[in-house]
């Protein structure tokens, strides 16, 4: 029964690797995985009529993935480790004695392994030494080294945070993570209640991928909680009442399912522009338009422009074309040989003076491509972050677009 069970389910993992890798190969994909099917086919089907072969075949199938991954994404322990693993487990399994002592006559009462079991344990033994190779290489590291003046900077790091604040992901600019709140011990955390409760209303939706999950570390400023959700809402709280202040939303566009393994939103970050010295207008870069201070903005222009407009223009910079790679052309995104689309970050005239709600902000990702700035007092878009809509679209000068 065990040598039965395993040969269907090397039959069936060559069946589908066949049709899955005939459907690839329409798509423009490798050819690999129709030859491994037919093979591994072949393999159980020799299994299940008792011959020493079928662990031979198997083990060359083992030895050309391998081989094919090697060439295809290197010694990256990830995407070794998504060709290669099932096979592996397989592989072992066909090497346990129930497995060999069942190819031989039923007179025979001990496993005998013989050199189809010793290719297949080679095969098995190369694959192990290999992964646990590229478990300490980093193929995509790259070699570079800091300037003197940079390893010479003396700008502070670290910030003043009130005690009872959070100001950034790690609390201080330095990654403290360290609350020196003491309030709560362990011999009254059994006491705790709970003050308030917010719902976001934002749930999963049936094109969102499974990983769409609540992952934010909320900023606490001035009274007030910051808190993004999956589908990158940015929600401002009374840290006191619970009740919502604002809340902004981007107008996320979908991204394909097929190609987005996670949706979440770890935190927004916050910049204090009351707390950095004002530049010199000699230092102002040549496009500055100094305007006085409270100057209303002309008409027109982006800052006069409103919240839905703003949003609109930030929406548009979304980029929807994709890379002829791989995992594009397989999920239908694009065709085979595709260039990778040029996007360029828009040149955006900078004004002297900053609206006043604009003073501290709140840097906001999107999970399709865009950073954007708004206002933590308003939580509307601040002008002239990246371009007039105040939207650095992240795609720019991306080597491959998904």
């Amino acid at each position: 029964m065990y040598r039965i069970a395993l040969s269907w389910i090397v039959i069936l993992l060559g069946v589908a690797f066949a049709g899955g890798g005939a459907y690839l190969i329409v798509l423009g994909g490798s050819w690999y995985y129709v030859a491994a099917g037919v093979a591994l086919a072949t393999s159980g089907w020799a299994l299940f009529s008792r011959k020493q072969s079928g662990l031979s075949t198997f083990g060359l199938v083992l030895l050309g993935t391998l081989a094919w991954s090697l060439w295809e994404v290197g010694l990256d322990w990830w995407a070794l480790s998504a060709r290669g693993t099932l096979l592996i487990g397989i592989g072992a399994l066909l090497l346990l004695p129930p497995m060999v002592r069942s190819l031989h006559a039923p007179d025979v009462g001990w496993a005998r392994y013989r050199m189809s079991s010793g290719i297949l344990a080679a095969a098995l033994a190369l694959s192990a030494i290999v992964g646990i190779y590229s478990m300490f290489q980093n193929p995509h590291d790259r070699a570079g080294t800091f300037s003197d003046d940079q390893m010479a900077a003396t700008n502070a790091v670290e910030t003043i945070v009130p005690d009872g604040e959070w100001h950034a992901y790690g609390r201080t600019a330095a990654g403290r993570r360290y609350s020196p709140l003491d309030q709560i011990t362990p011999y009254n955390i059994d006491q705790l209640k709970v003050a308030w409760t917010y719902h976001t209303g934002d749930v999963r939706g049936p094109n969102d991928p499974g990983e769409a999950t609540y992952e934010v570390t909320p900023l606490m400023i001035d009274g007030t909680v910051y808190i993004c959700t999956p589908h990158s809402l940015v929600i401002a709280l009374d840290a006191v009442t619970g009740e919502q202040k604002w809340k902004f939303d981007p107008h996320l566009k979908q991204t394909a399912k097929e190609t987005t393994q996670h949706l979440t939103c770890r935190g927004v970050s916050y910049f204090d522009g009351s707390a950095v010295p004002a530049q010199p207008l000699g230092e102002q870069p040549a496009d500055t338009v100094v305007a006085p201070s409270g100057q209303q903005p002309a008409a027109g222009s982006a800052a006069s422009d409103g919240e839905d407009d703003l949003v609109a223009k930030s929406v548009a910079e979304v980029t929807t074309q994709a890379a002829g790679v791989p995992q594009n052309v397989v999920t239908g995104q694009a065709e085979k040989g595709a260039p990778n689309p040029r996007v360029d970050r828009e040149d955006v005239t900078r004004t002297g003076s900053v609206s006043v709600d604009c003073v501290k902000r709140l840097f906001a990702p999107t999970s399709d491509g865009r950073l954007i700035s708004i206002s933590a007092e308003t939580g509307k878009i601040c002008p002239g972050f990246g371009g007039d809509d105040g939207t650095i679209n992240l795609w720019a000068n991306m080597p491959n677009i998904t």
